[in-house]
Parts: structure tokens; sequence; C-alpha cells
């Protein structure tokens, strides 16, 4: 008896390890490379004045992400740390919102797979090391989806149509492709 509650104690704490070993994950080496190429144009943009941040035109994506790294280096600082700081959050939030995106769709079983896949995927890894828009676009994205699912399976109510707003506008805020989304 005491083998199958600690199965379902893991059971229950496997998507919160998976989260965990995803943010480890992601800031392992995180202020490897320098800041170079985009990201460093990333943040010339994100240290003029606030009102040219927003109505740059310097930038082709929509100024969601220099405004959320405009704020980050005056809180933080303009360490490579710092300045990566948010993708890595945003990212590995997103992760938790496929696993609720898996679980609405499929159940535990395959929000699990999907947490678990998205955990380990290098490119997911490479992207939300990256200070670009890639983290918030996709849990923007993620959480779009995590909230379309649910209002799908009947769960209409006002929170859950006020998240999918928010999310949806996360999203196209933060890329131009996220409209498809």
């Amino acid at each position: 008896m005491g083998n199958l509650a600690f199965r379902r104690r893991l059971v229950a704490w496997l998507p919160w390890l998976l989260l965990l070993l995803a943010f480890a994950l992601r800031v392992y080496r995180l202020d490897y490379p320098d800041i170079t190429g985009d990201e460093a144009w990333s943040v010339t943009i994100s240290s003029r004045p606030l009102a040219q941040v927003v109505a740059s035109d310097a930038e082709f994506n929509p100024p969601l992400w220099h405004l959320t790294l405009w704020a980050m280096t005056r809180l933080v600082g303009r360490t490579t740390l710092a300045i990566r700081t948010a993708p890595v959050l945003s990212a590995t939030l997103a992760l938790a919102l496929v696993f609720d995106l898996g679980r609405t769709v499929g159940g535990r079983r395959l929000g699990l797979t999907a947490l678990a896949a998205g955990t380990i995927a290098p490119f997911l890894v490479t992207y939300a090391q990256d200070a670009r828009h890639y983290g918030p676009a996709l849990l923007g994205a993620a959480g779009s989806l995590a909230c379309f699912a649910r209002l799908l399976d009947g769960r209409r109510g006002r929170p859950t149509w006020f998240a999918y707003g928010l999310f949806s506008l996360i999203a196209v805020f933060s890329h131009y492709y996220a409209f498809f989304v």
C-alpha cells in the first residue's frame, strides 16, 4: 500500500518537477554567450526613453518585448542575466500552460507528455535563453490556446474569457506571427 501512495504522490508532483527541470535547463549558462546581434538591438531600443521605445520604427516587431525589457533593465539592471530573465520566466510559464492545454484536450497523460517534451526540447531551451520576444510570444500563444481549449470544453466563465483575451494580446503584441494562433 505504501508503494501505491508513493506513486500517487510522485504523479501529483511530476508536473512541478518537470517545470523545475525546465527552469533549470533554461537558466543553465544563461549568461553565456554575451549579448550580441538581435539581442543587442533589443537592448539598444529598450535603453531609449519610454516614448521612443513605444514609437520605435527601428524595430519590425510589436512593442511588448521592448516595453518589458525597458522595465526589466530599470528594475534589475543591464547584466546579461537580468536581460535574459524575462524570456526564461515567460517560456517556463508557457510550459505550465502547455501542460494545462494537453490535460484539457486529452487528459493528464497527454499534458505530462507535452510538458516533458517541451521541457527538454532543445529549440525551446535555446529560444527561452534568447533576449528577444520568443519567450513572451510562446507564453501568449500557449495561454491563448489553453484558454480556448477550456472555452470549448464548456468552461465559459468570465475569468476564462478574460484570460483568453489577455494571453491573445500578449501573443499578438509580442510577435506578428501570433495572429495565426
